[in-house]
This record gives structure tokens, sequence and C-alpha cells, in this order.
């Protein structure tokens, strides 16, 4: 679904369920730097997630790579919209997350951690990203080739009690240990 800033002119860009489908859902949304594409998450039965291309008035559609085993989200235009970042997991679940890299023909696919959630940097040089280790989740930045890691948070623990209804998130961020906390 597109729509002006206002929200006028919403139009939906990928048919209905029990339409001819290319997509039985469509999630993640990512507009490409110049404003002319979209790439999105989609499933087709019976596939699990993988990514697509289409222009921004919902034009040609097209899957970027046939990827049955493996299951691809959480898309991300490189700033010079040449490369696509995004999360993925074997199809079963199984297996932890990593954030992968390609071009916009499916070629060049790479593995570059373990995690989701990827971000370019504006300058395409870093790429951020979700970690999970030992239970608990961190930020991470590397190079755009994967190396030089660099954890920016401590782990989060995912749920703390703090009220009878309610969740705490506790993260510390940088050499200032500057905290924040969020509840749910």
């Amino acid at each position: 679904m597109v729509a002006n800033s206002d929200g006028s002119e919403r139009r939906q860009l990928t048919p209905s369920r029990g339409e001819q489908p290319l997509a039985q859902f469509a999630t993640d949304p990512s507009w490409s730097p110049d404003g002319r594409r979209l790439v999105f998450t989609r499933s087709i039965d019976p596939f699990g997630p993988d990514l697509a291309v289409m222009n921004a008035d919902g034009t040609r559609q097209r899957r970027l790579r046939a990827t049955p085993k493996i299951d691809e989200s959480e898309p991300d235009w490189s700033p010079d919209g040449r490369r696509l970042l995004f999360t993925q997991q074997r199809a079963n679940g199984t297996g932890k997350p990593a954030v992968a890299v390609m071009k916009l023909d499916g070629s060049a696919h790479r593995r570059l951690a373990d995690g989701r959630q990827p971000s370019w940097s504006p300058d395409g040089r870093r790429i951020a990203y979700v970690a999970d280790t030992a239970g608990a989740s961190r930020i991470a930045v590397m190079r755009a080739d994967g190396t030089r890691r660099k954890w920016l948070t401590r782990p989060v623990s995912p749920r703390l009690p703090f009220g009878p209804n309610e969740l705490v998130r506790r993260s510390a961020v940088g050499a200032g240990r500057t905290s924040a906390l969020s509840s749910r």
C-alpha cells in the first residue's frame, strides 16, 4: 500500500489474499534511494518468505532469488541503490538468522554475520544490525564487507519483570554508559 504523506490517495500495490496472488502476504517494504522502486518480503505458498522488487507504482514485480530452503526478510537498500541487505534463515526456523547482502539481480549473494534487522549507514560503509548472544540481544556495527564488528550496546535481556503487567528492557550505550529503559 502506498499513500501521500497526508494519508490521501491510498493504493494497494500487491494483490489481496484470494486474488491471483504474486504474494500471499507482503511485508517489510523499503524504498530505493531514488524513490522509484520498492523491495519487500513476500511469501507464495508453499514457499517461505523471499525478497521481491517492484516499481513504485506496483508494476514489474519480480522475485530476486528462488530460495525454497531459506527464508529471506527485512531488506534494506544500499545508499547507492546497487545492493540489498537482508536477513536470511533456514526455512524450518532452525539455525541462527544471518545478515546477508546481494546485488539487485540476486547475484553476488554473501552471508556477512549472524544477526537480523540490518541497516546501511548513510554513506554505505557500515552496517548496523541486531545480534542475539546467549539469549540476549545487542546492537553491533560492522564494515560493509562484514569485517571489524563492534558492539554498541551491552546484551539486552529480552524480558525482565518490572511490574504486574509490565516488562522492562535495559541497555547501556557507548563508553558514557547511557542507560535506556522502556516498558511495554
